[in-house]
């Protein structure tokens, strides 16, 4: 499965137009500013937003789209990490981080590692060489 950079953008935009909805401890909750999510629930609700779920929610989203593609849990982990194109341990690693900005971080590094594959820059399967790439443009570059 290849890593969905456009998703992840989206996904990128959303939490730095929004930061206070941004939470890394649930997947979704309430809170004084909203509905928050951590990057599985912002993936999720994009996606279940995109295809127009409005009529039955985003938990129905999940059920209907683990059944569609087999995945045998609906969970947002499993979910997000299909959508995202991510192994269940990248997914973990970004998911299940409790920083906010270490998860965004971690995401601005997926996203990073994969236009250097995709512009062939690194190998698909070279990735410390992938991840030394992305940690030097992250010492030039302060945005992270």
């Amino acid at each position: 499965m290849e890593f969905n950079i456009e998703q992840a953008e989206q996904v990128l935009a959303q939490i730095e137009l929004t930061p206070e909805l941004h939470y890394q401890d649930h997947w979704v909750a309430e809170s004084e500013c909203g509905t928050v999510r951590c990057i599985a629930g912002w993936y999720v609700h994009l996606a279940a937003t995109e295809a127009g779920s409005a009529e039955y929610g985003h938990h129905e989203y999940r059920r209907r789209y683990a059944a569609k593609h087999g995945l045998g849990d609906k969970t947002y982990r499993t979910v997000a990490a299909h959508l995202a194109g991510l192994s269940q341990c990248e997914a973990e690693r970004i998911f299940y981080t409790s920083s906010e900005s270490y998860a965004i971080e971690l995401l601005k590094r997926s996203i990073l590692a994969a236009k250097l594959r995709k512009e062939g820059t690194v190998e698909d399967d070279d990735t410390d060489a992938g991840e030394t790439i992305v940690l030097d443009e992250e010492l030039k570059d302060d945005s992270f």
